[in-house]
């Protein structure tokens, strides 16, 4: 209803994609969530894991929960092999629930990637109760660089807010409509080394 109201030389910015009734002359500077799904399940797969879960929230068509899972699964291609598990939960509940049968019996789970940094809690926690050392015998990578990930000591996809900040400042300026795409990256700590 906002949009319809804006005067036509209204500048517009869009950092999510946005598909409304009309397309807008707009500029999008847009983060690659599928690149962050398929960076941090490769990097798990590169370092030799192969029992791997993803923790995702639940899924609709365009989402980034789908776009996230999809990069997941081109990186799973790739290296020839298959999750574990892809746990689609708004809650929670069921990573809580799954966490310590996941991590159990003759092959536990060697790594977890989580689409959100606090996903990955339930997970650190059975770890934790199991004597796993972390990143030795399981490695943990969330996604956007929350203060959970500084406290967890977790490596983290970094969702570029800064940089999407100072390319939406830049497409405000601009004649034109600029379309961007900004391509994730990786802050390692504890949880899983760089190589």
């Amino acid at each position: 209803e906002t949009l319809k109201n804006l005067r036509e030389e209204t500048k517009l910015v869009f950092t999510t994609q946005f598909e409304g009734e009309h397309r807008y002359n707009a500029s999008y500077i847009l983060y690659d969530t599928k690149a962050s799904g398929r960076l941090a399940t490769s990097h798990l797969l590169r370092l030799g894991r192969k029992r791997i879960a993803i923790v995702n929230f639940e899924m609709q068509p365009k989402w980034s929960s789908a776009r996230f899972w999809e990069g997941c699964q081109e990186a799973f291609r790739e290296f020839g092999i298959d999750p574990v598990i892809h746990i689609t939960d708004s809650t929670n509940k069921v990573a809580r629930a799954k966490a310590e049968e996941l991590l159990s019996g003759p092959k536990p789970l060697d790594g977890v990637v989580a689409i959100e940094d606090f996903r990955i809690l339930p997970f650190v926690e059975a770890a934790r109760k199991k004597g796993m050392k972390v990143p030795d015998d399981i490695a943990f990578i969330g996604h956007n660089n929350t203060d959970w990930a500084v406290h967890l000591d977790l490596t983290s996809i970094d969702p570029m807010d800064r940089e999407i900040a100072v390319q939406a400042v830049a497409a405000l300026k601009s004649e034109h409509g600029v379309f961007t795409t900004i391509t994730p990256r990786i802050i390692f700590r504890g949880s899983c080394p760089p190589q």
